[in-house]
């Protein structure tokens, strides 16, 4: 049974002919005292008795341990993360725990914000700091309002921004440098990766969602965080750029005598080397 709903009690005496009045305790909350039936308008827990009287004589007290569910239901986030931001689509969800197998709808306020107003879930489409309340309703009558105040992030007028750092930026022959992409506030995000090839478009290459990518082709780098449905993204991150370490073995030119300054009656001799052996000067 839920706090505030109407609860009505039955008092049976079996067996004889006898026509029975009751009496019901407490007697304040029955409007009418001497009826087989005691109507409760809005349950409480507590302990409520009945005896009949016939003939003049009453029966022994009969009693009846009503319990009300103080914790009927509960508005919560859909989602795990605390921080909202201004913007973000966010997702209420109204829970009425218990009730056997009564269906539910719900009414919630304000109405103007849902789109679907008897669902169990209320969808905000741009975030603002308020109050938001829902209530079931089953079996033509209605559970009580419950409250939840939603608060939204104004750390920043603007998005979140994704951090893209990187230890080395020269990848070495047949190796590979890794990337690691953050977004400093909120949480729950999953980091999108771009690559941005010399003269074409952004492309966006594998997602990580663990914030780090390894990569072995050299280009322009950026990463930004989303989380969701539908996605609300932060801001790009400031572009890496990644080179590619040149395969090709440099030759060494040497002069002797090793002077700046050389006579015309001199003789000189240069001196190139590869540093591996096979090479043709």
């Amino acid at each position: 049974i839920f706090r505030g709903e109407t609860v009505t009690l039955r008092c049976e005496i079996r067996g004889g002919g006898t026509e029975w009045t009751y009496e019901w305790s407490p007697v304040r909350l029955n409007y009418s005292p001497t009826s087989s039936e005691y109507k409760i308008n809005k349950a409480h827990s507590g302990t409520f008795s009945c005896r009949g009287k016939g003939n003049h004589q009453f029966t022994q007290w009969t009693h009846y341990s009503l319990t009300v569910d103080e914790k009927d239901k509960d508005v919560t986030l859909k989602h795990s993360w605390s921080e909202i931001f201004r913007g973000e689509t966010v997702t209420l969800r109204c829970e009425i725990r218990g009730g056997g197998g009564t269906e539910w709808t719900y009414e919630w306020s304000p109405v103007g914000l849902n789109y679907s107003p008897t669902s169990s879930e209320y969808k905000i489409n741009k975030a603002h700091s308020g109050t938001f309340s829902c209530r079931g309703k089953g079996n033509h009558q209605f559970t009580q309002w419950t409250h939840y105040s939603l608060t939204v992030e104004l750390i920043t007028a603007n998005k979140p921004k994704a951090s893209l750092t990187v230890k080395d930026t020269i990848i070495p022959v047949g190796g590979s440098v890794a990337l690691t992409c953050s977004v400093d506030i909120g949480e729950g995000w999953k980091i999108y990766w771009f690559r941005h090839s010399y003269g074409t478009a952004r492309d966006m290459i594998n997602n990580k969602p663990d914030g780090f990518l390894s990569v072995s082709e050299g280009g322009v780098y950026s990463c930004r965080g989303g989380r969701g449905d539908p996605v609300f993204y932060t801001e790009t991150s400031t572009k890496v750029i990644i080179h590619e370490t040149d395969p090709r073995p440099a030759a060494s030119l040497s002069v002797n005598p090793d002077r700046v300054q050389h006579f015309r009656s001199e003789s000189v001799t240069l001196s190139c080397e590869g540093n591996s052996a096979g090479w043709r000067v």
